[in-house]
């Protein structure tokens, strides 16, 4: 069987939610991010309780509180 390669272009709140969910289906991304260090501000007002949801499943949601 081939491996499932997939290429996540940016590191932010997308991109690392992106991987977190392919991680759980044994896909391993590869994230490559322009940037080299992080950003000091911060763009979301806030995070809906759909995306809290989503995030629980990989455990991310209690890091993120």
């Amino acid at each position: 069987m081939l491996a499932k390669k997939v290429l996540i272009v940016g590191g932010g709140p997308i991109g690392l939610a992106a991987a977190l969910f392919l991680e759980q289906i044994d896909i391993k991304p590869r994230i490559i991010e322009k940037s080299t260090s992080r950003s000091e501000y911060s763009k979301a007002l806030g995070i809906n309780s759909r995306t809290l949801q989503l995030l629980n499943g990989v455990g991310a949601t209690e890091r993120i509180l």
